[in-house]
């Protein structure tokens, strides 16, 4: 996710929220606008085939005035789209998928790509996020799993599995944080290898996972 407005944009009220929360938490505004659907977009998600070894694909938003020039150049995995049209692909997707993993995704990435969904108008296919905490159908969040009761075990993210589970970690190049900052210097490629490599970093997660913990999980 991305700002999608300049912080000049946004209402005086809304904008003196906005600064007092980035002063509270020591942020950038930047950060601030990007953590939230209200004032962001939406833009990559990337996704895998539990039963593939590796690989996946991205579907990819670039600014609307980039979106011919970056799919004319893009390789095979890219899909390149504006951000209405990758959600309605995304959800055409889920909608179909039996089972949705993910690493957080309950407490950020599908609360974020559902809102975003109903400000542009999007059909959200499925419901991925109101399911009892330890009911692991038709999403299954990993993060939940490795959490379990111990929410105060910090560091719990993606880069702290993957070191734990031997699995080569995504985030040595960029992790999340610094999708906004990437996003606006339009180093678009960039951001879309680092998706995928947290597709193959989260479906290693999954099978290692699998044969120890969720099969015995209802």
């Amino acid at each position: 996710c991305a700002p999608r407005v300049e912080l000049e944009q946004i209402p005086d009220g809304l904008r003196e929220q906005i600064v007092q929360i980035a002063e509270d938490k020591e942020w950038p505004t930047d950060k601030v606008l990007s953590l939230n659907p209200l004032f962001s977009r939406v833009v990559s998600i990337a996704v895998g085939d539990a039963d593939q070894e590796t690989g996946g694909h991205v579907l990819f938003a670039p600014l609307d005035e980039h979106v011919d020039d970056v799919a004319k150049d893009a390789p095979d995995w890219l899909i390149v789209r504006n951000e209405k049209r990758m959600l309605e692909m995304f959800w055409s997707l889920a909608g179909q998928a039996k089972l949705v993993v993910t690493f957080n995704g309950r407490n950020f990435d599908l609360p974020f790509l559902r809102n975003r969904s109903a400000i542009l108008g999007v059909e959200v296919r499925c419901d991925l996020v109101s399911q009892p905490p330890y009911q692991h159908e038709p999403h299954l969040d990993l993060y939940q799993i490795l959490a379990g009761s111990s929410w105060g075990a910090r560091p719990m993210n993606l880069d702290a599995a993957c070191w734990a589970f031997d699995i080569e970690s995504p985030k040595d190049a960029m992790d999340g944080s610094k999708v906004g900052e990437a996003f606006a210097a339009g180093q678009y490629l960039e951001i879309a290898k680092y998706n995928l490599a947290d597709i193959d970093a989260t479906r290693s997660l999954y099978r290692k996972l699998k044969s120890s913990v969720l099969d015995h999980l209802t």
